[in-house]
């Protein structure tokens, strides 16, 4: 990273205005990148603006430690002085008689100096990325670049299908000779272009964060540039050996630097995590089309729904928080740390609550041919209301099996002391009331709230009972007994995963029970 340049910040007083042609090449390079873009659910075009403007928005947030929202507005408001100052001395055609204005010898000239100060703490403090305009376009451009002609496949899978990396493709873009007055307008010579290049094509591997060498690689940098100070903040010997040993004192700016600049590209790639709810459900919803999309057309082995809910916890638990903390502990992005932190804390807890509902409605949103019927164990001791419930907004219709207890399992799926539905008191009141059985009770309670169901018997009067529950002529359980049945709902089940699960099967217990 370069040095801090006084005479260049003094010289900057003006926004600089790029040149219409520059302008119109920039356009057209940001539209010849929109249409390398594929139209996959996920990554597209419209993911890669999310993630520029996240930069954006974090390089915005820089700031030096001492600097409070006061001060920088105050700052701010200095500058802005000295700026209209200067605007008024041009509109009398002062510039014209060659007068130099310097600040300090302007009437605001201890507070521009300090302001320079200021500026020159915040170069060292966030190792040169605030003075550096290069590095800083490189980082927005490799954000809107990162994931030109993805496959809508994991990054593992692009591998073997060949993908080109996209920082090539889009250094061969930009060296196209349309591009001319833009590439003047970056760099100016090869040792600035060799810098732009190595800070967009590390940016772009940045964002691939489940290859296992790069992220080990990343985490050995963190530990190296950030874990070496004592609880005092005062650094340990270790590190003030390599620092006598270290002749070229820029070394360890430039290692901070990278890793500052690796997890901004991070977080910004994973921005809807640490962002209101409603923006990260719509990009996880996405996220999961594309991974269901690329398993029904047999480019990935691996069904998304089946570990879906479970997967994103543990994705919030060993990456999302943890990239939040550093982000925060890294100690150059002010109060944006705290805030991306709290989201990511707060959608985690939210998934928790809703991540099982809501993947089966990404599930249904995927699905080519939804579902018309859901059969489930139910009965009175499992009355499954959210279960009804989701399945009626969905015109989902619900077949119950095991409606009078499942007497019938075998003996190693029973357990010690388990209750028999069929003498359960409230039940056999029920019947007693309506001079019916017990069994044609629990099944009457399954068609009247809604629900078909399947009992098994091999007995022909047994059956012929349990037909009888679908005349008309036969009686109706009132609200008064609707309600005692409903109360004997204690989650109760007969029927456990183990029954459908096949040993080395693809379906486990827990991504089969996991709703």
């Amino acid at each position: 990273m370069p040095n801090f340049d006084e005479r260049a910040f003094r010289l900057s007083i003006e926004p600089l205005e790029l040149e219409p042609v520059v302008v119109k090449q920039l356009r057209n390079f940001v539209d010849v990148v929109c249409s390398m873009y594929h139209d996959n659910p996920f990554h597209n075009f419209e993911h890669a603006s999310h993630v520029a403007m996240s930069v954006t928005k974090l390089l915005s947030r820089i700031v030096a430690p001492r600097f409070s929202g006061a001060n920088i507005r105050n700052s701010t408001k200095i500058w802005e002085s000295f700026v209209l100052m200067v605007a008024s001395l041009e509109a009398m055609n002062w510039k014209q008689l060659k007068v130099k204005i310097d600040p300090s010898q302007t009437m605001l000239g201890p507070r521009i100096q300090q302001l320079f100060q200021d500026q020159a703490q915040l170069h060292d403090h966030t190792y040169g990325i605030t003075s550096d305009p290069l590095t800083q376009f490189a980082v927005v451009l490799s954000a809107l670049v990162h994931d030109v002609d993805h496959g809508g496949v994991p990054n593992f899978l692009l591998v073997k299908e060949n993908e080109a990396l996209a920082s090539f493709i889009t250094t061969r873009v930009l060296l196209a000779p349309e591009f001319d007055a833009l590439r003047a307008c970056i760099y100016s010579d090869l040792s600035e272009l060799r810098r732009f290049r190595q800070t967009l094509v590390n940016s772009v591997i940045t964002t691939d964060i489940f290859d296992k060498d790069l992220s080990t690689a990343r985490k050995a940098r963190w530990s190296k540039a950030f874990h070496t100070l004592c609880s005092d903040g005062s650094q340990t010997n270790e590190e003030k050996q390599e620092k006598l040993l270290d002749e070229d004192p820029s070394r360890e700016r430039n290692r901070k630097a990278i890793i500052v600049i690796e997890h901004l590209i991070q977080v910004s790639d994973v921005a809807h995590t640490m962002q209101h709810w409603h923006v990260y459900q719509k990009w996880n919803a996405k996220l999961f089309e594309e991974l269901y999309n690329a398993f029904l057309l047999g480019r990935s082995y691996q069904d998304p729904s089946l570990n879906w809910y479970n997967g994103e916890i543990g994705f919030f638990d060993n990456y999302i928080i943890p990239l939040a903390k550093n982000l925060k502990d890294c100690g150059v992005f002010g109060l944006s740390s705290d805030e991306y932190l709290n989201y990511a804390l707060q959608n985690c807890r939210e998934w928790e609550l809703k991540g099982r509902e809501l993947k089966l409605e990404h599930l249904l949103a995927s699905c080519r041919i939804p579902p018309a019927i859901n059969q489930v164990e139910r009965h009175p001791y499992l009355a499954q209301p959210d279960m009804m419930e989701y399945c009626a907004r969905k015109n989902i219709h619900v077949t119950g099996y095991s409606p009078l207890g499942s007497l019938d399992r075998p003996a190693g799926l029973k357990g010690p002391d388990e209750v028999n539905l069929l003498t359960d008191p409230t039940v056999t009141s029920v019947a007693n009331k309506h001079g019916i059985s017990t069994a044609q009770v629990l099944l009457k309670w399954a068609v009247q709230t809604n629900a078909s169901t399947i009992p098994k018997s091999i007995y022909p009067t047994r059956l012929a009972e349990n037909l009888m529950v679908g005349r008309d002529d036969f009686p109706d359980l009132d609200q008064r007994d609707l309600e005692m049945l409903q109360s004997l709902d204690a989650h109760r089940r007969y029927v456990t995963g183990a029954f459908w699960a096949l040993p080395g099967g693809p379906y486990t217990v827990e991504n089969l029970w996991d709703e």
